[in-house]
């Protein structure tokens, strides 16, 4: 009897060796071990054991398994009829609107393949260079480009001060922004005086032609700049956006009441100055402080009035596979073909007690949707930002496995 056997078979241990040591042990990210022991769960169950059994839960009748009579021929049939399009996703845990991102992916791989392997154009110079659709583009991201920010003024219109930590993180990430334009604008200047015949045209400056004729940012922008995905013409509205945030951060000469958390050049070192401001209030280490997220009902910063006592709203996140339910505040299924969900106004609280456990899902906020970073000199991950803990009904497995996580820049 299946039951039986079942009761014989030491489910917990088999779960540990499989997901945490023979698999697991090979596994250093947290979120992929956590997808790992998720999946585990799914197949070592008493449950499995039945004839009826599926591990496609909720989908249709295609996805139940053969008869228990069936021959290796039956078998096979069974397996070839299997759904291969949306209802796959449900098979894996994902919801059906991964099918659709699949499908995007794969045609946006496709595209940049027939880019790349286009003849490319012979390149003009001289006389020939101001009409080289290059140049003319080139010279369109630098009008477009904003001003430098005045070091000057702001030492004096936000001086640095032991209670205030969100002055330093303003003087570093004007730095910053100031690097890349400068940088952006060399880089621009090299490959005018390039095509014009001016100067040689060295390696470095042929990939940034090549890039800029293909719409992509030149991989020397991109050194200098933030984890960024988007085309050219997308990453310099995206730019000034962030640059225009900041100035009017600077111009109203007080701190903003809704922060663009994705605005921020090094987000980490926002969520520090979030921390250490609480810390320095309240005279508490800050490595014993937690950061919980709330989320307001204001749908938009306009909608709010006025900061909080402690810690700081912030805005501009997007919800990945699934959708946050308003009215019930908790998270939801995903909508068809909606494939993000741009979330409200969210607090970021610092506290001494630990983000809650129960009734909630650890969702990872990432920078880009690549979810994948490279480990900084600061011991920071330069893709991943937070775990948020955000209220639902389902188990937190139903949401790892459909791959949930808050993104501050969506690709498109």
């Amino acid at each position: 009897r299946p039951w039986a056997a079942a009761a014989r078979v030491p489910w917990d241990a088999l779960t540990h060796v499989v997901g945490e040591i023979n698999y697991g042990g090979r596994v250093t990210d947290d979120r992929d071990r956590r997808l790992l022991i998720a999946l585990v769960h799914d197949f070592l169950l008493p449950d499995a054991l039945s004839d009826q059994f599926t591990f496609c839960k909720g989908a249709s009748a295609a996805h139940l398994p053969p008869p228990p009579t069936a021959v290796v021929d039956e078998v096979r049939e069974h397996v070839a009829g299997l759904p291969a399009d949306a209802e796959a996703a449900e098979a894996v845990g994902l919801h059906a609107n991964a099918h659709v991102k699949t499908a995007r992916r794969e045609l946006a791989d496709l595209l940049a393949g027939l880019e790349a392997a286009r003849p490319r154009a012979r390149v003009a110079l001289g006389a020939e260079a101001p009409s080289d659709p290059t140049l003319q583009l080139a010279e369109a991201v630098d009008k477009a480009l904003p001003a430098l920010f005045d070091a000057e003024v702001l030492a004096e219109r936000f001086p640095q001060r032991h209670d205030e930590s969100m002055h330093t993180v303003l003087a570093h990430e004007t730095a910053r922004f100031n690097h890349l334009l400068t940088v952006i604008r060399d880089s621009i200047r090299s490959i005018r005086k390039a095509l014009l015949g001016l100067a040689p045209m060295l390696p470095e400056l042929e990939e940034a032609t090549a890039a800029l004729r293909a719409r992509r940012v030149p991989a020397a922008w991109l050194a200098a700049a933030y984890p960024s995905r988007k085309a050219l013409g997308a990453w310099t509205q995206d730019l000034q956006r962030r640059v225009l945030f900041f100035s009017s951060w600077v111009d109203d000469g007080a701190l903003p009441t809704v922060f663009w958390l994705p605005g921020f050049f090094s987000a980490h070192a926002f969520l520090t100055g979030v921390r250490q401001n609480y810390a320095r209030k309240h005279a508490i280490a800050i490595d014993r402080l937690s950061l919980h997220v709330d989320v307001l009902s204001a749908r938009a910063s306009s909608g709010v009035s006025e900061g909080p006592t402690d810690g700081a709203y912030v805005h501009g996140l997007f919800l990945e596979g699934a959708r946050w339910n308003a009215s019930l505040q908790r998270l939801g299924e995903a909508r068809a073909q909606e494939l993000v969900h741009k979330m409200p106004v969210m607090w970021l609280r610092p506290s001494l007690d630990p983000p809650p456990q129960e009734g909630v899902y650890e969702t990872p906020v990432y920078r880009t949707a690549a979810r994948h970073g490279k480990l900084t000199t600061t011991g920071h991950s330069s893709n991943f930002l937070l775990m948020a803990p955000l209220p639902t009904t389902l188990g937190p497995a139903h949401w790892v496995k459909r791959g949930v996580a808050l993104l501050c820049e969506v690709d498109d």
